[in-house]
């Protein structure tokens, strides 16, 4: 057979994600993701080994020797892109381990993560979720399309910078499954995945949805740009699949969930204390030590909820610390802040809207 003259452009592959319904089963109701570029979808761990059998006193490795070993072995993927509103709670209610009620999604005070078991009826994204890989549209069948059933994002980080890409938010996320993939990888559906993908809306997120002005350490600050990541591991408990390696159970935040984050912001008189306050790990007070929304309750010195349930976007972190700070030159000078959310009292880790 002669070298095929085809050739398909990285644009051609799109990536999907949908709640799964049964945990383990491949969702019905895949979303298509507007990717930024062709997204990982097969980093396999300790899916092959070797082993030289000593039978004699020496002799060279053979083809024998070399075990493919799948089984039990985890996927993981990664991607980034732009948020909209429909794939936003499936990415942060599956990051936090919790589902949007009544559009707030709360890792609370002495959270306790739910632990859920394969096959289980599932009550959203919180439990798991299905990734795809739409493959090359110039197939006549989904040999170049891919499935990865029972995924758990083990990281999620949303950004947003006023002076990129139009204010629009953006994530980057990673994921891990224990349920082994099919038995070709590729997904045999002629229409990509049981059905084809809902393609993905314009209903973006913006940093001019926050309306307020930005909160760091209680003081109201003009934040140029943001990030917060959910680090959230996932351990496989069991093996209901006997040779195949899929897991019994599901557990969460072990050792622990943990919420960063980093703010671009103006330096001015608000908060020029801001150095003191890293040296000497200060912990912030009772204002919000970060929080972007649109509640003027928030600003005005309540932090117990992030805002009106009904509408609007917001992240609110209760107490933060700062853990590097730096200041930067620009058209102004800027403070560069990292910082980490703590639990302090009884308010939570960890605040979103969507309402």
């Amino acid at each position: 057979m002669a070298v095929s003259t085809k050739a398909w452009s990285p644009k051609e592959f799109s990536i999907a994600i949908g709640a799964e319904a049964t945990v383990g089963t491949a969702s019905s109701a895949m979303k298509m993701i507007e990717a930024e570029g062709m997204p990982s979808l097969f980093t396999y761990n300790d899916i092959k080994a070797t082993d030289q059998r000593q039978n004699s006193s020496y002799r060279a490795l053979t083809a024998g020797d070399v075990q493919s070993i799948a089984n039990n072995a985890t996927s993981e993927a990664t991607f980034s892109g732009f948020l909209d509103t429909t794939i936003f709670p499936l990415l942060l209610e599956n990051a936090m381990g919790v589902e949007f009620s009544s559009g707030l999604a709360i890792v609370g005070y002495q959270h306790s993560p739910t632990s859920f078991a394969h096959a289980a009826g599932s009550s959203g994204a919180h439990n798991t979720v299905s990734l795809g890989i739409q493959g090359a549209t110039t197939q006549s069948i989904g040999d170049t399309s891919f499935l990865l059933k029972g995924c758990v994002c083990t990281s999620l980080t949303i950004s947003g910078d006023v002076n990129e890409d139009g204010g629009r938010l953006k994530f980057d996320a990673s994921f891990m499954t224990k349920t082994p993939p099919g038995a070709t990888l590729e997904d045999s559906n002629s229409d990509h995945f049981g059905g084809d993908p809902t393609d993905y809306t314009e209903a973006y997120l913006y940093m001019s949805q926050f309306t307020q002005n930005g909160l760091f350490y209680g003081a109201e600050s003009l934040i140029e740009s943001f990030s917060l990541t959910i680090s959230n591991p996932v351990s496989f408990l069991g093996n209901i699949g006997g040779a195949t390696g899929t897991p019994e159970s599901y557990l969460r935040s072990v050792p622990s969930l943990d919420v960063t984050g980093n703010v671009v912001m103006k330096y001015d008189d608000s908060n020029e204390n801001l150095a003191s306050k890293h040296k000497a790990l200060t912990l912030s007070g009772t204002k919000a030590g970060f929080y972007l929304g649109s509640d003027a309750d928030v600003l005005s010195g309540s932090n117990t909820t992030v805002q009106n349930d009904s509408s609007g976007l917001g992240f609110l972190c209760n107490h933060v610390i700062i853990t590097d700070l730096a200041l930067e030159e620009g058209d102004f000078a800027k403070w560069n802040a990292s910082f980490k959310s703590v639990q302090s009292g009884t308010n939570a880790l960890l605040q979103v809207l969507q309402g």
